[in-house]
């Protein structure tokens, strides 16, 4: 299968759930961006939800991280962001579904 169609089907169904979760079609914002994946927790997410910001901060930092690897060239590479698209795919499902429970309005 090739890998543009991939990429772009993962990138659709993210922006597809983080619509459901508050984001707006658009609405870019330099200031979610965080730069180390690692500075990405479940706690600024809740936060986030609570402002009502939730969506937006996760598309934006999704956003970031496509534009970074738009040009790599190294099939490798594109497999192992492919997988890694995959598993946070997965996690926005199950953050979709904790915030479904507890009730909270995107």
């Amino acid at each position: 299968m090739n890998n543009n169609i991939v990429v772009r089907t993962l990138y659709r169904s993210k922006l597809r759930l983080c619509n459901r979760m508050g984001y707006n079609y658009g609405n870019w914002s330099n200031q979610y961006i965080t730069n180390n994946l690692n500075n990405i927790s479940y706690k600024k997410i809740n936060r986030m939800f609570h402002k009502m910001l939730g969506g937006s901060y996760l598309m934006n930092n999704i956003r970031y991280r496509y534009k970074m690897n738009k040009y790599e060239t190294d099939t490798d590479n594109i497999n192992e962001h492919i997988e890694e698209g995959f598993e946070i795919l997965k996690e926005l499902n199950e953050i979709e579904q904790y915030y479904k429970r507890k009730k909270i309005r995107f």
